[in-house]
């Protein structure tokens, strides 16, 4: 036990020494808080307007037209070759034509936008929600129903709520979001952990340092060390990155951008502090989260480390990992298939199959749709499958990290597992 944590120490202090760990546990907050920021100061920045001429044949607006922040809505002040010379030389201008056609069956048919560039989306989306709205007013208006009227008629929207059989409340909005970045986050972190024990492995073999380490220590109680060093790393680094984005969401971003930080535009709601306080609608996530985390990299960093041990570099390793890489890459699918049907036989068993439980398990118990049995088998699954992966691993691992200059095959491997 003494190798093994001196190892473990070894692993952890000397990849947490490096300028690499600190860029990237602070890199991915702030990346996540650009995402969210960027679009919004973008908005901010641009003062632009953008002018449009209308030419309402059809008589749609006889007031006013419907112009708003950064879109003028002007009458067209030219007729003629006049008005085609002013389109061709300003890119930046439009023309909008309206004619009697936009009250028939097709109103597109009445409409059409002349500019040397296409109307933008949004743009296009505003005018047409305000021309469809405004077609409508008028034809109530000839039928002796007013918009008052019609609107105190109209079901508001709404969502279903969802609760409990002893009557606690549950939200379907939030559930989504905490499956969604569980799952997302253990598949991210099982992968680009794993092949770093991958990496670790194949590079001290390839520069002899295995040799002298194998002097000293068991196989074994080398490749414990190393998959614990590197887990607990990967735990230290997912736990700043929490931290750091839980801070910049909900305190910097608001204190810079003030309510659009917190609007709908400024974050899909996977990302919202909303759903990052779902966590605290699922009791115990937290906790099933680091189980899966820890047990499902320890699977997954035991398979790595003996593909590692069994090539020379890294670049042999590509064929051999991808029975590994498969698993994972079928559990985040299987995982989407877990958050539209959680109770589903799909999302039972791929939550029980330990090398997809740890994405699929993340969607089913967000929508707390586990129960006790179903979690404490998958949990005893997922530590015998650590036990048993690990010794397979191991097997491997004491043959392959003396074994050079030559290319294995993925059968050589197997049969080096039941070798005594």
């Amino acid at each position: 036990m003494r190798a093994i944590y001196l190892i473990l120490s070894r692993e952890l202090f000397v990849r947490v020494k490096t300028k690499q760990f600190w860029i990237l546990s602070i890199l991915g907050p702030v990346l996540m808080s650009a995402f969210i920021a960027v679009p919004i100061i973008i908005t901010k920045m641009d003062d632009s307007t953008q002018t449009i001429w209308v030419q309402d044949d059809a008589q749609l607006w006889k007031q006013k037209l419907p112009s708003k922040e950064k879109l003028l809505l002007i009458p067209a002040p030219l007729k003629g070759q006049a008005l085609i010379d002013s389109l061709a030389q300003d890119e930046n201008l439009g023309l909008l034509t309206v004619t009697a056609e936009v009250f028939g069956k097709d109103p597109g048919k009445g409409l059409k936008f002349t500019s040397q560039s296409p109307m933008s989306i949004k743009v296009q989306d505003y005018l047409t929600e305000n021309i469809s709205k405004t077609v409508e007013d008028k034809k109530l208006e000839e039928n002796g129903v007013s918009r008052a009227k019609l609107d105190s008629m109209k079901t508001p929207e709404f969502s279903i709520q969802s609760v409990k059989p002893e009557g606690s409340s549950q939200s379907s909005e939030k559930a989504f979001g905490l499956a969604s970045i569980g799952s997302m986050l253990m598949y991210f972190f099982i992968l680009i952990y794993g092949m770093q024990v991958l990496r670790g492995v194949s590079e001290e073999k390839s520069n002899r340092i295995m040799e002298v380490l194998i002097s000293s220590v068991q196989p074994f109680q080398l490749m414990m060390g190393k998959i614990l060093g590197i887990a607990a790393t990967a735990l230290l680094q997912f736990l700043i990155w929490i931290g750091l984005t839980m801070i910049v969401i909900t305190l910097v971003l608001p204190a810079f951008l003030g309510d659009a930080a917190t609007g709908s535009a400024a974050a899909p709601d996977a990302m919202s502090p909303d759903a990052l306080s779902a966590m605290a609608d699922v009791p115990g996530f937290l906790l099933v989260f680091f189980f899966y985390f820890i047990f499902g990299f320890l699977i997954y960093a035991a398979l790595f480390a003996a593909i590692g041990s069994a090539v020379d570099q890294e670049q042999d390793a590509q064929q051999l990992t991808f029975p590994v890489t498969i698993p994972i890459i079928i559990a985040f699918v299987l995982a989407q298939t877990a958050v539209a049907q959680p109770h589903s036989a799909t999302a039972f068993w791929s939550s029980m199959i330990p090398l997809t439980a740890p994405v699929v398990m993340m969607a089913r118990f967000a929508y707390d749709a586990v129960a006790p049995w179903e979690l404490a088998l998958s949990m005893v699954t997922m530590v015998l499958s650590f036990v048993f992966f690990t010794y397979i691993s191991a097997r491997i691992y004491r043959i392959g990290v003396l074994m050079y200059g030559k290319k294995v095959t993925l059968k050589e491997i197997a049969r080096w597992a039941f070798k005594k």
